[in-house]
């Protein structure tokens, strides 16, 4: 995407361009301004899938977004469409920041490792363009592959390209030529899916930083389209979009707002006619139109109109999927512009939030923290974190992207904990969460320090965590660490329910490990002490189990 600003007098525009505009072949385009669509709008897009804690962050090369790794297990699945069969030329190219190296071979963009990859060079800082299949002629130290010159751990943006013509491989790092060796022949082809921050063949290759900006073509892009590449040039079909800007900014200038206004209208209403007669998603850009519709808001209060007719504009802007300035743009005019009996109207009647998703609450909290602007984020975080919207689905995320800073983590948890049982609940459930994706030694982790947090909890989750962190040293197959939690909870909380169904494991556990005494006393006990428990039909089955085994 390519973009240039222009100022508007008391308007800041965006103007939005793919690569999908030169003249290659595009075949997949990831931008990464607030998801991992497809947005190349070639055959069938192959939108991808964020796993793990994969995200979008405000980091960014190009637009307002890109996709933030954290190594390990995140990576984006771009799937195994046949469009990334690629054969006779290649192109790759991406937009990436490095936190720090730390895996061998670490992946930008990959379809596994028997085909075509673009990744770190084995444990350096450098760049490797690989294409399984061709024939290549070895360098002076007898390296085949192609790696570049340059070395991008630095912490700074770079733009990085790999590519094959099918006469030679080459990497252009920021524009420029860097590496390159003649090669010949077909590229190999393989069942993979293509990963973006990991290689499906060979896991545990996990990059740790960001990406934006992602182009795949299956053609060999020129030396100037490279260019245009890093340069985000504005393109062709975005210049009706700018002699809308020109001409609105001509009348902002002549001091003449009203026919600005005027002007804006008339468009908005044209490109609406346009958008209900092209319904499909890639043939009207909705967030070009919801751009006219921000500009048409501020144009209606500069002017001086009625304010229900302002509040109204600025509601239906955030009716679309707008752009990340220009959302928090909207919300802060109404939520400084609104008593909170209008506001609480509005967010009942309008669900002015909506929109707002973890990735985008993430986002918001990530722009007022780099602006360094807290009274605004309190403003805006005070109010969206009501009963409507439950922080236990969005506080975690949005604590962790204040995680490096401790002042504004401190005041993030002064709000959030006026409601401390959501908190509590939605820190447990991260530790359910990796129980339940199998993740046992992180699960562990998180609920050692969940347990010192809240011993003693108002609401049980200390239990529920005693309970959860014997089961993973079950499966981890630490039996000893395993029966210290759940006698700790036995003793502790005798009565609870989690103290039942601990016995029960308890004394399954002792059962299978030929401890056939211990789990007798056990289920015995639970027997006597807990007459109502759901747990006693199957303590009485475990016991005449013992029973015919000890025979």
């Amino acid at each position: 995407m390519r973009k240039t600003i222009l100022k508007c007098g008391f308007i800041w525009v965006l103007l939005v361009l793919t690569p999908a505009l030169l003249n290659a072949e595009l075949i997949a385009y990831y931008e990464f301004e607030s998801d991992a669509k497809d947005r190349s709008n070639f055959a069938v897009n192959a939108d991808g899938k964020f796993i793990d804690t994969a995200r979008i962050s405000t980091d960014s090369a190009v637009g307002s977004g890109s996709l933030k790794l954290g190594g390990y297990t995140d990576y984006v699945n771009l799937g195994n469409d046949p469009k990334f069969d690629i054969t006779d030329e290649i192109t790759v190219s991406a937009w990436v920041k490095v936190q720090f190296f730390a895996e061998y071979l670490e992946a930008f963009v990959t379809k596994g490792n028997t085909s075509w990859r673009l990744q770190r060079r084995e444990e350096s800082t450098k760049v490797e363009f690989s294409c399984n299949g061709l024939f290549i002629e070895p360098d002076e130290k007898g390296y085949y592959q192609l790696y570049s010159k340059t070395e991008i751990d630095d912490g700074k943006w770079h733009h990085i390209v790999g590519l094959y013509d099918g006469e030679k491989i080459c990497i252009y790092i920021d524009g420029k030529l860097d590496a390159e060796k003649p090669a010949t022949g077909k590229i190999a082809l393989n069942d993979c899916p293509v990963y973006i921050g990991e290689n499906a063949e060979n896991m545990g290759r996990g990059f740790c930083g960001w990406i934006d900006s992602v182009s795949i073509y299956n053609h060999a892009l020129t030396e100037d389209e490279i260019q245009l590449l890093y340069n985000k040039k504005i393109s062709p079909e975005s210049q009706q979009l700018y002699d809308v800007i020109k001409e609105f900014t001509s009348f902002i200038n002549a001091d003449n707002s009203q026919h600005a206004e005027e002007y804006l209208e008339q468009k908005v209403r044209s490109l609406n006619k346009f958008a209900q007669q092209n319904q499909h998603e890639d043939t009207f850009n909705s967030k070009l139109y919801s751009e006219l519709l921000v500009l048409l808001a501020k144009a209606e209060e500069n002017t001086g109109s009625d304010k229900y007719q302002v509040v109204q504009a600025y509601l239906n802007a955030l009716n679309y999927d707008l752009r990340l300035m220009d959302s928090v743009d909207c919300y802060m005019w109404l939520l400084k512009n609104l008593t909170t009996e209008q506001l609480n109207k509005h967010i009942e009647q309008s669900d002015i939030f909506k929109n707002v998703d973890q990735d985008r609450v993430v986002l918001i909290a990530e722009y007022f923290l780099n602006n360094d602007n807290y009274n605004d984020f309190l403003l805006f975080f005070g109010n969206f974190f009501n009963d409507k919207y439950r922080p236990a689905q969005f506080g975690l995320v949005v604590r962790d992207a204040l995680s490096a800073n401790q002042q504004w983590l401190e005041r993030f948890d002064s709000i959030f904990k006026i409601k401390p049982q959501w908190w509590e609940l939605s820190r447990f459930e991260k530790c359910q969460d990796k129980f339940d994706a199998g993740k046992y030694q992180r699960a562990i982790a998180l609920l050692e320090v969940f347990l010192k947090d809240y011993k003693g909890s108002t609401w049980a989750f200390d239990r529920n965590a005693l309970l959860l962190a014997g089961q993973c040293y079950v499966q981890l197959g630490k039996t000893e660490k395993a029966y210290d939690s759940f006698l700790q909870l036995i003793f502790e909380y005798p009565d609870s329910s989690q103290a039942d169904e601990a016995s029960l494991i308890l004394g399954y556990t002792y059962m299978i490990n030929n401890e056939f005494d211990l789990a007798r006393d056990i289920f015995n006990a639970l027997i006597k002490t807990s007459i109502k428990s759901q747990y006693l039909s199957r303590a009485n089955q475990y016991l005449e189990r013992i029973n015919l085994l000890t025979q």
